[in-house]
């Protein structure tokens, strides 16, 4: 539900009136109502209608496979699992009410279910706005990319070719010659012969000045995981307090030392100083020190 008020689905106008609670128990009881096998994208229709995926021009990207949170948080473009409506579920894990725990995380090796039923329902709407420069990032070795991604096949290709709103779709791949990117610059060739579409491989990717291809591969390569060969803001986040109290302990050295000459001055040139009594009574006046 927190993820609900943070990046509400719906979007104005209507974001008032179909509140959070109500677009998330639409979502909760199309699971609860059906078995896994029985829930298609149909089944979404309700949630697919009443949330936002739209993009910007220039903007939409696709990646397979599905990226890492991590990767989406810092991508430039916008993607299918980060617009208002697809936000909600990134990450999450969700099946009918017969497999709740047995739920497949990487939903998109297994056709069918509910997960795969809800994002295709997603992919195709989020295609359906798509327009301007598309790019496309296929990740993978020449096994994973030897077809076409199903998802892709279903949702995104058939509404990339008749949405008429694409002007150009670059893509990415790890291999531009395994056999199931060829297959799909062929079919988008075929299908939008005036678009300009061309493959890149992430190798060459990376060593080219251009900012776009840059950002693409690496955003998707995800954090590192090995640590840093320096760590020099966590010695010094970690000495600060030490710093701290060796300026203190040097601090008070020195006024201690100003201190005990201040007294000792103050002894040693005023005449007459050493008379002053321990006790202030009557027997024993404090002397007036004479004027110099």
């Amino acid at each position: 539900m927190g993820r609900c008020y943070e990046n509400p689905p719906v979007q104005e106008p209507n974001h008032d009136t179909l509140s959070c609670p109500f677009v998330v128990d639409t979502f909760i009881g199309t699971l609860e109502a059906h078995l896994d096998k029985d829930i298609d994208a149909a089944a979404f229709d309700m949630y697919l209608e009443m949330t936002s995926f739209d993009t910007e021009r220039d903007s939409a990207m696709f990646v397979f496979p599905h990226p890492t949170t991590a990767a989406l948080a810092s991508s430039a473009w916008m993607l299918p699992e980060t617009t208002p409506g697809g936000s909600l579920l990134q990450g999450l894990v969700f099946c009918g009410t017969d497999q709740r725990k047995e739920c497949p995380a990487e939903y998109w090796k297994s056709q069918g279910g509910a997960q795969w039923s809800f994002w295709q329902g997603v992919y195709s709407n989020f295609a359906k706005t798509a327009k301007g420069q598309v790019r496309m990032v296929l990740l993978g070795d020449n096994n994973t990319l030897s077809t076409i991604p199903p998802l892709w096949e279903e949702a995104v290709i058939p509404n990339i070719l008749t949405g008429n709103a694409t002007t150009s779709l670059d893509i990415i791949a790890t291999n531009c010659e395994a056999e199931g990117v060829l297959a799909l610059l062929e079919e988008i060739q075929t299908g939008l012969p005036d678009v300009p579409c061309n493959c890149t491989n992430i190798a060459e990717a990376t060593n080219e000045k251009e900012e776009p291809l840059c950002k693409v591969a690496n955003i998707l390569e995800g954090p590192s995981t090995e640590k840093p060969e320096t760590s020099a803001p966590d010695a010094v986040e970690c000495q600060c307090p030490t710093s701290v109290y060796m300026v203190l302990f040097w601090g008070l050295i020195v006024f201690g030392a100003a201190l005990a000459y201040a007294y000792w001055s103050v002894r040693h040139y005023l005449q007459g100083y050493q008379a002053i009594p321990e006790t202030n009574n009557s027997e024993h006046p404090i002397p007036v020190l004479p004027k110099q």
